[in-house]
């Protein structure tokens, strides 16, 4: 897929509204006709549940599809305001409820407002008298509480996005006190992004939460056409294109916060198109995020991770943003699809694109000051996974994203005294010849990680300890291997005691073992049908390594976000290789 000369906004428009009709059985089938509740699979609903009430609205409302103009779309979208209206509480606020039955406390949830907001533009219009007055008593109370909230400016994506809502509100109810309160909220969160072109949270960024500011001002941009904010998205749109794999996926490497996900988000389309950049970025998105399954399995029957594309269309809420305030301008070629460019963001993270590879090194971590407060902070995560590589076949191999306080998700692990350290103070960067060289430093000590893509099947990854940390400190490198359930890996050596053994990868079942010296092996390898990893002496592997998350009542992470921990000490060598073959 190469960078089009400018976006072709018609042939985007289609691909969204396509997609969008395409998840429109799974909605009628999730549909509770008693309460008007979309329900989850597992019966559990979430406010936010209720969101795609604006992508129907959109198809009613849209020509293009079979659902222009459907009474029984109209009557779907009906219903799901409707049931927004009665769960509300006095106050106008929701009890957030999540699909787990965990509940998280009351709250003026931003998403759905904003989105009942839109689903009540487009249909105000196919109201009754009695409904559009509940839809209007309900949405000023929420307004109303959003408003006191924002009494005075904050930074964080929440209130950003209720800022937006409010100045889309006093648009839609003639509020000027909204607006005004809306558009200080805005500007407060465009002049307080980092430089960088992220805002940040836990210190540093957060790529999917930056989404959400991008999407929020680039949405009250649209309906202003306040100037003031465009430096901020500009510099966003820049941050993203940096930080985007080859397929549209975000790159996690440099995020505090959330795990890695195949899928594309489609939150942030809206904002980040004010760039050449950002609008080649956006055509992306779009086109990986809505390819029919058809177009899913050409050239990606042999991606190793199963997560990959479920090609089940949704009803997005933030594709029907974009279908709706797509920008046209012409576009420029993008790091990640280049034949060979290499990014240092702002001296902060590298980004290698030499194809079919492309390797991310994050150079983001807190200062010492914020850490004592992120110790127990359950959002922000342990930045001390940070190195991720992407195979344009068979997709990310290395990475996934952080941990809390967990050796497992440490690119370095240093002890000194008993003390063990795994999220560096700082990060650095240079090149030589072909190879990059990360230095970790951790307070008086460093650490070397060097990058190699030797061929379009083989990249070297070493670990390097200098001299005089290797007799201070003990140490381990490693990464996280991401080998989907299913897949079947055998290990192997040779020597006086060989070995050869085999696994199929189950996140019931736990695997690992270790290339002892004592035990003299020789040519270690694991590997799978899609690659073999070469390992040296002194190192090892553990499955499953499940991450710390935020999201789940009680901090579980789900299977699917089970990885490989691969490891190697450094208690007889300073230098420890890894050669990933592609097969």
């Amino acid at each position: 897929m190469s960078d089009p000369h400018s976006v072709n906004v018609p042939s985007l428009r289609r691909r969204i509204l396509g997609h969008l009709a395409r998840g429109v059985p799974e909605a009628v089938k999730s549909f509770d006709a008693k309460s008007g509740r979309f329900l989850a699979e597992n019966g559990g609903w979430a406010v936010t549940r209720q969101d795609i009430i604006f992508p129907l609205a959109l198809l009613y409302t849209s020509e293009g599809t079979r659902y222009h103009a459907s009474r029984p779309i109209l009557d779907l979208a009906l219903r799901g305001g409707d049931a927004l209206r009665d769960a509300q509480g006095p106050s106008g606020d929701w009890e957030f409820i999540k699909i787990d039955g965990s509940s998280w406390g009351r709250v003026f949830m931003p998403w759905s407002i904003y989105h009942w907001l839109e689903a009540f533009a487009l249909l105000r219009d196919s109201l009754d008298a009695r409904r559009r007055r509940r839809w209007s008593e309900g949405l000023t109370l929420a307004c109303d509480g959003v408003a006191r909230e924002l009494a005075k400016p904050f930074e964080h994506n929440i209130p950003c996005w209720k800022g937006m809502s409010l100045v889309r509100a006093a648009q839609l109810f003639d509020r000027p006190d909204w607006h005004e309160i809306g558009v200080r909220q805005e500007r407060f969160a465009a002049d307080h992004q980092h430089p960088d072109g992220y805002w940040p949270e836990g210190d540093a960024p957060t790529t999917h939460y930056n989404l959400v500011y991008v999407h929020a001002i680039g949405l009250y941009h649209a309906f202003t056409g306040d100037e003031r904010v465009l430096p901020a998205l500009r510099r966003a749109a820049d941050f993203h294109a940096a930080f985007t794999y080859p397929d549209g996926a975000s790159v996690e490497t440099v995020d505090g916060r959330v795990k890695y996900t195949p899928e594309p988000s489609v939150t942030g389309l809206p904002g980040l198109g004010v760039t050449p950049a950002g609008r080649a970025l956006v055509s992306l998105i779009i086109q990986a995020a809505t390819q029919t399954g058809a177009e899913a399995k050409t050239g990606k029957a042999s991606r190793s991770d199963t997560s990959w594309r479920k090609n089940q269309a949704q009803l997005s809420p933030h594709l029907a943003s974009a279908f709706q305030h797509l920008r046209d301008g012409t576009t420029a070629p993008l790091p990640s699809r280049a034949l060979r460019s290499r990014t240092l963001h702002r001296r902060r993270a590298l980004v290698v694109r030499d194809r079919p590879w492309f390797a991310c090194v994050s150079g983001y971590v807190p200062g010492a000051s914020a850490r004592h407060d992120l110790l127990r902070n359950r959002w922000i995560m342990t930045r001390s996974n940070l190195f991720s590589l992407f195979h344009d076949r068979l997709g990310l191999l290395i990475g996934g994203g952080n941990s809390k306080h967990d050796p497992f998700f440490a690119t370095f692990t240093l002890s000194r005294g008993g003390v063990a350290q795994i999220e560096p103070d700082a990060v650095s960067f240079t090149r030589r010849g072909r190879t990059e060289v990360a230095r970790f430093r951790f307070g008086r000590d460093n650490c070397l990680l060097r990058l190699t893509p030797r061929s379009a099947t083989l990249f070297e990854i070493t670990f390097e300890l200098p001299a005089v940390t290797a007799r201070r400190c003990q140490a381990t490198g490693g990464f996280t291997l991401r080998v989907p359930a299913g897949e079947r890996v055998r290990w192997s050596s040779k020597g006086p005691q060989p070995a050869d053994a085999s696994a199929t990868i189950d996140p019931q079942r736990a695997v690992q073992f270790h290339w002892t010296p004592i035990q003299r092996h020789r040519e270690c390898l694991l590997e799978s049908r899609h690659w073999r990893l070469s390992m040296p002496i002194d190192s090892g592997m553990h499955y499953p390594a499940y991450p710390f998350n935020p999201y789940a009542i009680n901090d579980a992470a789900p299977p699917a976000e089970a990885v490989v921990s691969i490891h190697a000490r450094f208690d007889r060598v300073r230098i420890q290789r890894f050669l990933l073959r592609i097969i």
